[in-house]
């Protein structure tokens, strides 16, 4: 999209290993200021484990993601209307 300016989002190839199984493998996303992403993918493919990465739910075995999650706007008390949330993260926020 070519956005000016610092990433909002920046993770360097975060790993996330449980008994056996790989759930995300060395990843890398970097997320300026207005640009829109989807992660897509079959089930148990690790869009869930990144997103708990990212929040900060869980740590990864290797790699870095933001020390601290991502939150909205301090100006703006709740998602945009008709957005939806990470319900288990954010009670009250009605999706």
């Amino acid at each position: 999209m070519g956005s000016a300016g610092a990433p909002v989002i920046e993770v360097a190839g975060p790993t996330k290993r449980y008994t056996g199984v790989v759930a995300v493998d060395d990843v890398s996303l970097s997320v300026r200021r207005g640009e829109i992403y989807a992660l897509l993918g079959l089930n148990g493919a690790g869009k869930t484990t990144l997103i708990r990465m990212l929040l900060g739910m869980i740590a990864p075995t290797a790699g870095t993601v933001p020390p601290e999650p991502p939150s909205w706007p301090p100006s703006s008390p709740s998602p945009p209307s008709g957005r939806c949330c990470w319900p288990c993260c954010s009670p009250g926020w009605a999706c």
